[in-house]
């Protein structure tokens, strides 16, 4: 037998499964538990549910044993050999069939839609928080400039996202890549670029500067310069700059919610360009006056950006004479 010889496509919610009946179990098994079901499929450590055993229920005239997750949105169902996958009433699961047949056969879906095996939501592959979500279905597959890319929409259609043979993922509002609180086109090899409606946010990838060899040696000194470094330009005006910069970045959600970015500078014997930023969240980027790995990834981030309009020597036989500016970036906590 098999799902679809009973009652067409499983589903929770139509009448032929009692969603939530886990009260009845079959007779001589009342106190039985089944062996887990996540290592009878020999689903890997990192991308099990942890299920656990909530009873048995009824599919039609059949029992079935039940499985469901800790918050209780997902429920597993073994019935006959077959193994169906639901979320929110939907036949749904992340990265693996949704409905297993007791013949091997292997289906997949996305919140009730079938989708091609192996197809996973761009949001799951890109590891986005459940509340940051945009909320995706699967649209099916589109040609374009030569390429099969999968395509996926939210609820009202407004966001496209698209998926290409190699692994890119573009994010798109009303036909221009955009996207809030993350980068809006992520290749492959882990670039990432991020837009406004259409418009790419340069800050949020300086583009590397140019090094030039000073001095050879066993250890070499050379000449950093910045892809927007000027000669002679102050640092107010830099400073300036840079707020714009940082002003883009702030305009896609670079910045955690409420935070809040000052940048100053001093043009006097020590000429520097200063970046603040506040209001970040306890714990998440600083522990113990130590940066975490994203306090660390922040910080030089805005070093990087700041570093652009600059100019330095690093080596044995470098000149701090002929450093444009200093720059500082400091983190702070709460307001």
């Amino acid at each position: 037998m098999t799902a679809n010889a009973a009652a067409g496509q499983p589903r929770l919610g139509n009448g032929t499964f009692t969603f939530g009946r886990h009260d009845e179990a079959p007779a001589g098994l009342v106190a039985a538990v089944p062996a887990n079901l996540e290592d009878r499929l020999g689903i890997p450590e990192g991308e099990r549910l942890g299920l656990r055993f909530a009873g048995y229920g009824r599919l039609g005239e059949d029992r079935t044993v039940c499985w469901v997750t800790e918050d209780g949105r997902t429920e597993v169902t073994e019935w006959s050999g077959i193994v169906m996958f639901h979320q929110d009433e939907e036949l749904h699961r992340d990265g693996g069939p949704a409905l297993i047949h007791n013949d091997g056969r292997e289906d997949w879906y996305h919140h009730g839609t079938r989708i091609p095996a192996g197809t996973r939501d761009p949001e799951d592959i890109l590891g986005v928080p459940d509340g940051e979500r945009i909320g995706l279905h699967y649209a099916g597959v589109r040609h374009e400039g030569g390429e099969q890319v999968q395509v996926w929409s939210s609820g009202n259609g407004s966001y496209e996202v698209h998926v290409g043979e190699e692994g890119s993922i573009a994010f798109y509002l009303d036909g221009d890549l955009h996207r809030h609180g993350g980068p809006a086109v992520v290749l492959p090899d882990g670039t990432a670029d991020w837009y406004r409606h259409g418009t790419l946010i340069e800050a949020a990838r300086p583009t590397p500067p140019v090094k030039e060899l000073l001095h050879a040696g066993p250890v070499d000194t050379h000449r950093i310069s910045g892809d927007r470094y000027v000669d002679g330009r102050r640092t107010a005006a830099i400073a300036q700059e840079v707020r714009a910069d940082l002003r883009d970045l702030d305009s896609v959600g670079f910045f955690s919610d409420g935070a809040t970015v000052l940048v100053s500078s001093a043009q006097a014997s020590t000429k520097s360009v200063n970046v603040r930023v506040r209001g970040l969240p306890k714990g998440e980027y600083i522990v113990d006056g130590n940066f975490t790995e994203k306090g660390r990834q922040l910080h030089d981030h805005l070093t990087d950006v700041l570093n652009q309009y600059n100019q330095y020597e690093v080596g044995p036989q470098a000149s701090t004479n002929r450093r444009a500016f200093w720059e500082e970036v400091h983190l702070v906590e709460g307001p």
